[in-house]
């Protein structure tokens, strides 16, 4: 029994995990016992069982990032050290747990609402379209992190009548997954501009619902820029390319049937409001600052310093002797220069006012900038230069406007107060040779200061996203050779957990020829 236990913790199909912090499981019934839950209750219960993987958490950002995604994007300095390109362990095995307990979650509440009659399943059916937005929200990043997965059979030990054997999940080809994804999300988009949600069940669902509160709008909302999102993904994949311009094309010009995130004010993210309940962003400072995580890198601090950038006072702060002056560690440097630099307390950090100290820093799911950006690269590929710049432009004011509010929620004083931005400091900016998309003459040139500020922009703060983007647009980072191990450069994909290797042998054994570091994903072309 302990073995079967032991096996149904670690991989894909993870048994139905109950939430174990007990300011959680005072609120909510304990989704384990599955005679006493409710659609409302399972649907928090499942958006609770990634929190600490969207709020910033201690072991995400100290075990799981800081020695992956957090290099692998130049979003922060560290000392070079051999096989420093290799994913460890701990990182993959924790994050791909994490998910499959998320995703045996959704099937619980599909096998709760799978009982409700007709009627009740029609009234509860925003809590299910809701679910599916944010599954594959969080699904997209498992798949954009190692490539095919198990999903279509995966968590249903449960509808499985606890027979792990027969529960054992054959691995889904990453393409046909979003291809599902895409077929899905376009369908909830037209159902939910035509839904009409019982005023009863909209309480419950304004109650039960921790990252947009119940507001159906910003489902919507939510929904269409997770296409946009997929779909500027896999733009430049032949398969895909025409469905993405048409598609892209159908969300941009109709704001009525299809809204996006159009402002900060629609960001989708997970606010704190209480320290003491288990929303929280209290890990975030031993996460990032642990061991010299949040060092500032060179090649950031001087995109930002050349270009005037309004942003590098809020998101960066000066070394503690550095008298004021922004530096980063030179990444290309050898360990026995970098060390002493870092020792020395010259070099920038991460603002912790605004970020790592900011208890009140929410759980990001995407924000405005992020989809201005994608809506810029798209009008560049349709040859329409000026909604580009538009939209480039606007992506940059609302990542401005983003930190300024972000170090506004803040109660910490350990940074000094920051000036606040000037409208002149903006068109300075905007107008500056690096940025100026006036001055980039070729779409190459375009799509490169839009990578750019990507990178600018979600930095630490959204890991994930940022690497697929790094991949995918390759926005000239320069790396030190590791020359000690067979991985030389940053990999292109995570490696599957052991634990797949042993306990779901034979399905592994489909994809184990793609389970290597430098396989791309289907969207990576470059």
């Amino acid at each position: 029994m302990k073995r079967i236990l032991f096996i149904l913790a670690i991989f894909a199909v993870a048994g139905f995990a109950s939430c174990k912090k007990a300011d959680f499981a005072a609120s909510y019934t304990d989704p384990s016992k599955i005679s006493q839950s409710t659609v409302e209750k399972q649907f928090a219960g499942f958006m609770a069982t990634n929190r600490e993987f969207v709020l910033p958490a201690y072991w995400n950002y100290f075990v799981v990032l800081r020695t992956t995604l957090q290099y692998y994007n130049q979003s922060v300095g560290w000392v070079n050290f051999t096989s420093q390109y290799v994913p460890g362990a701990a990182a993959i095995t924790d994050r791909w747990n994490n998910y499959y307990n998320f995703l045996a979650q959704y099937r619980e509440l599909e096998k709760i609402n799978g009982k409700l009659s007709a009627d009740d399943q029609k009234n509860y059916r925003v809590f299910m379209l809701s679910a599916m937005i944010y599954l594959y929200d969080h699904t997209q990043k498992v798949i954009d992190l190692h490539g095919d997965i198990p999903f279509t059979a995966a968590g249903k030990l449960s509808a499985n009548g606890g027979d792990y054997l027969a529960s054992l999940p054959a691995y889904d080809a990453a393409d046909k997954l979003y291809t599902k994804m895409l077929d899905d999300l376009k369908a909830a988009a037209d159902e939910l501009n035509t839904i009409n949600v019982n005023p009863g069940i909209l309480i419950g669902f304004k109650n039960q619902d921790l990252v947009n509160k119940g507001d159906v709008v910003k489902w919507k909302k939510y929904c269409n820029s997770l296409r946009l999102r997929l779909l500027t993904r896999v733009s430049d994949n032949s398969t895909f390319s025409g469905r993405a311009t048409s598609e892209i094309a159908a969300i941009l010009g109709n704001p009525t049937s299809y809204p996006v995130i159009a402002g900060n004010a629609d960001n989708v993210q997970i606010n704190v409001l209480d320290l003491n309940t288990s929303i929280n962003s209290n890990g975030f400072r031993t996460g990032l600052e642990d061991w010299n995580g949040n060092v500032a890198p060179k090649a950031m601090i001087e995109h930002m310093k050349t270009n005037v950038d309004p942003r590098l006072r809020y998101v960066f702060e000066p070394g503690m002797s550095a008298a004021g002056k922004y530096d980063g560690l030179d990444q290309l440097a050898n360990a026995d220069v970098q060390t002493p630099a870092i020792a020395g307390g010259k070099l920038a950090m991460y603002n912790r006012s605004t970020l790592s100290r900011n208890q009140f820093f929410p759980g990001v799911v995407m924000n405005a900038a992020e989809v201005s950006f994608m809506a810029a690269e798209s009008y560049v590929k349709a040859g329409n230069t000026a909604a580009a710049k538009t939209a480039y432009e606007k992506g940059i004011r609302e990542s401005i406007s983003y930190y300024v509010d972000i170090r506004a929620l803040s109660k910490d004083a350990t940074s000094p107060a920051v000036t606040a931005v000037t409208p002149a400091e903006i068109t300075a900016y905007l107008a500056a040779n690096g940025i100026s998309f006036d001055r980039a003459t070729t779409p190459a040139a375009r799509i490169g200061l839009i990578a750019a500020q990507k990178w600018l922009h979600m930095n630490v703060v959204q890991p994930v996203e940022l690497w697929a983007e790094v991949r995918r647009l390759d926005p000239a980072l320069s790396f030190q050779t590791d020359a000690a191990n067979a991985q030389t450069k940053p990999p292109v994909r995570w490696s599957y957990p052991v634990s797949e290797t042993i306990y779901n042998k034979a399905n592994y054994a489909a994809v184990s020829g793609k389970d290597n570091l430098n396989t791309k994903i289907f969207w990576d072309v470059k």
